[in-house]
């Protein structure tokens, strides 16, 4: 039975590894073959993009959907590798099991610069695990921290089993509620990592759950010396997007703001207008720098 159910995943692996459809599309197949999956913390270490490994708990949510796609989400890992080239930069803020660090570190190579945080202290081992197997230490550096506005610790909650909706709480280290589990975790500025060395441009990616305001003001200075030319982050913000505090930050340093098409086979752009448009819940908003919008060009999409 075990044989039988290792074939079958792996016949299933191959074709969602291999699927053009780029999103609405992880939970009905993850669902489909949870069966086949591990119960229980099953930590495995298998090929990921680019020459690199990676190591997945199979029990966590984000661990299965990389497991079987390659990606948490496929729009915004074929986005990153459009956008980003060797000798490249990527910083990742809230890096998770490390999904995007690592296809970003095969992309710049030994010339370029990856910077992950991740404040859950399993997620962030694991993610130092797979940089040191896949060889990409020498510029890939993993911060075992959460980012916020000011520094000391806090309580880093999340459901169990679903590692990707964990967001920093005020109060007690206890669970918040029934289901999830908490850790004490670090909060650092992202200021405090400023220093000489460290290239400008590249592109920065935020996925902290409702927390991104806070680490632009933690980050004030981060953004406007190193210039990101573009910043991906979540808006769950209601209304308008120019009364959201970071595309008000954002639009202040020269950067348009846009959201993905609604294509289910290729990533698209389209233009948003702050003062009257509203991104949905949890929609991704990409910000690039006007002076480098050629760099999108290719994949923009009118409405």
């Amino acid at each position: 039975m075990k044989t039988v159910k290792r074939k079958l995943l792996s016949t299933v692996r191959f074709f969602t590894r291999r699927t053009p459809i780029l999103y609405g599309y992880f939970d009905r197949v993850i669902r489909s073959v949870s069966l086949l999956l591990p119960s229980g913390d099953a930590w495995i270490t298998v090929p990921h993009r680019n020459g690199t490994q990676i190591r997945l708990n199979l029990a966590n949510d984000d661990g299965r959907q990389v497991f079987l796609f390659g990606a948490n989400d496929l729009r915004l890992m074929r986005l990153l590798e459009f956008l980003l080239h060797e000798n490249d930069s990527f910083v990742d803020v809230g890096a998770n099991c490390g999904s995007l660090s690592l296809a970003a570190a095969g992309i710049v190579g030994r010339g370029g610069y990856v910077l992950a945080f991740e404040p859950n202290h399993i997620l962030a081992s694991a993610l130092q695990a797979s940089i040191s197997v896949s060889n990409v230490s020498d510029w890939t550096r993993v911060e075992n921290v959460a980012l916020g506005d000011c520094e000391g610790a806090q309580v880093l909650c999340h459901p169990v089993g679903f590692s990707g909706h964990a967001r920093l709480s005020s109060g007690a280290p206890r669970a918040e509620q029934e289901g999830s589990t908490t850790q004490v975790v670090q909060v650092r500025t992202l200021d405090s990592f400023l220093k000489p060395g460290i290239p400008h441009g590249g592109v920065m990616k935020l996925d902290v759950e409702g927390y991104e305001n806070a680490v632009f003001r933690g980050g004030e200075r981060w953004v406007r010396d190193i210039q990101p030319r573009v910043i991906i982050f979540e808006c769950k913000s209601p209304g308008p997007l120019r009364n959201v505090p970071a595309v008000r930050f954002l639009d202040s340093l020269g950067y348009e703001f846009f959201v993905f098409s609604r294509n289910l086979f290729q990533v698209g752009l389209v233009r948003v207008d702050t003062a009257s448009e509203a991104a949905t819940r949890n929609e991704d908003i990409v910000a690039v720098l006007r002076s480098h919008l050629t760099c999108i060009t290719a994949i923009l999409r009118k409405h």
